[in-house]
């Protein structure tokens, strides 16, 4: 998942960031990545929040750069 900025001004761009999430680490084969399905914003908190093929829904703090909470299948 990445939060990329349209305005090239270098000030705006080093604003941007990418980090990991619908992965599972899993002791037999490793980590499984998961596609993410779907994507939410919520206008007012400016969180957001992902759904991806494992049956998780994470929400997510874009300044602090955190996941707030995660619910499961």
């Amino acid at each position: 998942m990445a939060v990329e900025y349209f305005d090239q001004d270098a000030e705006v761009q080093k604003n941007r960031y990418a980090f990991k999430c619908h992965r599972v680490k899993d002791p037999d084969v490793g980590e499984l990545i998961y596609p993410v399905n779907a994507i939410a914003f919520h206008p007012m908190h400016r969180t957001f929040a992902t759904g991806g093929s494992d049956a998780i829904v994470n929400m997510w703090d874009p300044f602090n750069r955190k996941r707030l909470c995660q619910f499961r299948k």
